[in-house]
């Protein structure tokens, strides 16, 4: 998978170079269950599903943030004009760029519910955190020397200071990319394990 994400991201650069806007979606990953065989675990299914969404990552690392940002306000304005779904019950859930993506769409979104972010880049402008409505949990590694926990705690703190709704967790012995199966070395099963649950129950009480 990061093989093709490697390759396709001169593709998706070419197309941003041009100044056209890319989006990017995986419909499959929503669609394969059923058409695995064995059907796999709900486990092994997440696995499946983070390689993916890691290589998407990877595939337009570097790319300019105003333009991943556009594509994700894009996506919000497609939800939100559906008929079978509430504008004020949509959340954004990233890891790694798109947790940082998630927060900045929470910047600029007002309507946005609920933001999930998994070791992504914090805003530290309390301009920008001021204008920040949704509901916000985040999952973090102790040993992440990008965003480190010193980082998460001011985050936390500014936060709390501006009455804002949020739920951070730094996890011992854990680095960055901690809930990918695929990061041989840094993989920690039972704090990702746990970001998972905390990210579940999060999303069913801010979103109902």
């Amino acid at each position: 998978m990061y093989a093709v994400g490697e390759a396709m991201r001169e593709e998706y650069k070419a197309i941003v170079d041009a100044g056209l806007i890319l989006q990017l979606d995986d419909p499959a990953i929503a669609e394969n269950w059923d058409m695995v065989n064995p059907e796999p675990s709900l486990e092994d299914y997440k696995k499946f599903s983070m390689v993916r969404v890691e290589a998407l990552n990877h595939a337009i690392r570097g790319l300019p943030q105003d333009r991943g940002l556009r594509d994700m306000q894009a996506a919000y304005d497609y939800l939100a004009a559906r008929k079978d779904v509430k504008p004020g019950r949509i959340g954004a859930v990233g890891w790694c760029m798109g947790g940082g993506l998630a927060l900045q769409l929470a910047i600029h979104q007002p309507r946005l519910g609920a933001v999930v972010v998994n070791y992504g880049a914090l805003p530290t402008d309390p301009n920008d955190m001021q204008q920040i409505g949704a509901a916000v949990l985040g999952n973090f590694g102790a040993d992440d020397k990008g965003i480190t926990p010193a980082d998460v705690q001011a985050f936390e703190k500014t936060m709390r200071g501006m009455n804002r709704r949020v739920d951070v967790k730094i996890y011992p012995g854990a680095g960055h990319a901690f809930e990918n199966p695929n990061n041989t070395d840094g993989y920690r099963p039972e704090a990702a394990a746990d970001a998972w649950k905390r990210t579940l129950a999060f999303l069913h009480n801010a979103l109902g």
